[in-house]
């Protein structure tokens, strides 16, 4: 326990140095070629917090993959500025970026520098893990860490589906793979495409209070406040 913890100390103390790293990106969606200018550092803007904030995450001991993302988007050909913004980002398994912004913003550039696709984030880069919680969302997987699921890798679907993952055999790397996705319909059918396919594998289900772990982190916050006010 004790070294589990040091580790752990390890990993959000790096999280907390701060990163600032540009690179651009060349992408298309359609007909169109976009280019984008992107830069990356920890998560600092006011906004941003504010939005961490109500999502009862905060703004101590972040993962180390959560970065806060300021991009540009330029037309391909004439190098004009479309739209620019930032947000909460993850690198997608596509080169690009998963970036929830305070505003909510999904233009059609913006969707071609996210594409949908999933995000692989590793507990530790230079080691590897037997166990994956699998999610839908970015709120999701930060929910799962606020709550102590930190011994694994997490794999964010952003809005695809399972069958690009299973494609591409990223969960044959586990031992454990750990469900937590949406007590809805889509949610139910992802888990029955995975353990069809998985059937070798020790898959376990997560339950929670709520329709994906990120309510399910509100309720209990919200549960926890009430009793303390009684």
């Amino acid at each position: 326990k004790y070294m589990r913890e040091r580790f752990l100390g390890i990993m959000e103390n790096t999280a907390t140095r701060e990163e600032r790293r540009k690179e651009n990106l060349n992408l298309s969606s359609g007909s169109r070629n976009f280019e984008f200018s992107v830069e990356m550092k920890d998560v600092k803007h006011p906004a941003l917090i504010r939005l961490l904030n109500e999502r009862k995450i905060g703004k101590n001991k972040l993962p180390y993959w959560l970065k806060e993302v300021h991009f540009t988007i330029y037309d391909g050909e004439t190098g004009e500025v479309i739209e620019s913004g930032f947000g909460l980002g993850i690198r997608n398994s596509a080169g690009g970026w998963n970036i929830r912004t305070a505003m909510r913003l999904e233009s059609k550039q913006k969707k071609a520098l996210v594409k949908n696709s999933y995000s692989l984030l590793k507990l530790d880069p230079m080691l590897k893990s037997d166990r994956v919680y699998v999610v839908e969302g970015l709120f999701d997987a930060l929910a799962l860490w606020k709550m102590g699921y930190r011994d694994g890798d997490f794999i964010v679907l952003n809005g695809s589906n399972v069958k690009k993952l299973i494609q591409d055999n990223i969960l044959d790397r586990y031992e454990v793979i750990a469900l937590a996705l949406d007590n809805d319909e889509a949610g139910r059918r992802f888990e029955r495409e995975i353990a069809e396919k998985y059937t070798y594998k020790n898959l376990r289900k997560l339950r929670y209070q709520g329709k994906d772990p990120s309510e399910a982190l509100l309720n209990l916050v919200n549960k926890l406040t009430h009793n303390l006010q009684l």
